[in-house]
């Protein structure tokens, strides 16, 4: 997991971002594999992919498939993640310090 740098799991209503560049030499068959503590939005490349919130639990954690395939360039890449925690407990989702995990696979 990717955690908010010195924020606690009382913030609410606030946005983060995590940033990443990788190279690809020969890009195809990609696929992203994310999960966020309450909603994201993903970006490669400057250009929206997709946008989601899985429900979640510390215990047990879901994630979304996302075919990124498409937005993908040989050379370097930039994957942006935007965050927006919420912060209150619901039937869904409990307070817990803000956070991402990710993985990337070509081919």
């Amino acid at each position: 997991w990717i955690f908010a740098d010195g924020v606690s799991a009382d913030v609410r209503d606030r946005y983060f971002d995590y940033q990443s560049t990788f190279t690809l030499n020969n890009p195809r068959d990609a696929v992203l594999y994310i999960s966020a503590y309450s909603q994201y939005a993903v970006y490669l490349n400057g250009q929206f992919v997709n946008c989601g919130q899985m429900a979640g639990y510390e215990h047990l954690q879901f994630y979304d498939t996302l075919d990124i395939t498409d937005f993908l360039v040989p050379g370097a890449n930039t994957l942006l993640v935007q965050q927006y925690v919420c912060g209150a407990d619901f039937s869904t989702e409990h307070k817990q310090i803000p956070g991402v995990i990710f993985a990337l696979y070509n081919d």
